[in-house]
């Protein structure tokens, strides 16, 4: 929706009439930063093929023909897939914990170099296949970091994200980075809020899945 708003030259309508400036010029930061990734992206492939014309990665040939059926489907396409992921983590108990979860060697070297080996593991049966780490302190996280550490992990994979994507992935980490301002250090959760406690707080009762979180929210206590 970011670069359909943008795309369109940032018309009004798309915005709160007492939206504060920070924030508008935050948005075309933003616009900024991932068109000129889009954009060099662009410049190789017309180079390389010596196509007449060329779409830009994430836009669609016609925006103002196929635009908002174009977003819908990329918005209903990611959403899809948050589903599939969260699912996954559901499985073992992951979604959702307040400990370091490991399901592998590189894992529990991670784990225990986050506080020396200080912490404990804990387990919760054999059927689960997941331990879960918890650091002697405090651990904080920041969003940006953690998706520069889940790119750097696909690349070691002999994968990478999409550059486009990539830049649309880390601006949005940005934007909930910029929460803890006003949260005393935290993005998602409020202090002494359990990351559990926060989600449910923010999910609303009206989503389909409300019934499938909150029986989840249960049995994961």
């Amino acid at each position: 929706m970011l670069f359909y708003l943008t795309k369109t030259g940032g018309d009004a309508r798309f915005f709160p009439q007492n939206m504060p400036v920070t924030w508008f010029a935050d948005v075309y930061n933003i616009r900024f930063n991932i068109y000129s990734v889009l954009h060099r992206r662009k410049k190789l492939v017309h180079e390389s093929s010596l196509a007449r014309e060329c779409t830009m990665d994430f836009n669609p040939s016609n925006l103002e023909g196929g635009g908002e059926a174009y977003y819908s489907k990329l918005i209903a396409t990611e959403s899809a897939v948050t589903e599939l992921m969260t699912a996954r983590l559901m499985g073992n108990y992951i979604f959702l914990s307040d400990y370091v979860p490991v399901q592998s060697g590189k894992a529990l070297y991670a784990a225990l170099q986050l506080d020396g080996g200080k912490g404990k593991f804990h387990s919760l049966g054999s059927d689960v296949n997941c331990l879960f780490y918890e650091p002697a302190e405090d651990v904080s996280t920041d969003p940006v970091e953690c998706f520069q550490s889940l790119a750097d992990h696909v690349t070691m994979t002999g994968r990478r994200f999409e550059p486009g994507y990539a830049s649309a992935m880390e601006a949005f980490c940005g934007v909930l980075s910029s929460r803890k301002d006003g949260l005393a250090g935290s993005w998602f959760n409020v202090p002494g809020e359990s990351t559990k406690d926060a989600f449910m707080r923010r999910l609303k009762k009206s989503d389909p899945s409300y019934a499938i979180y909150e029986a989840y929210a249960a049995e994961h206590g």
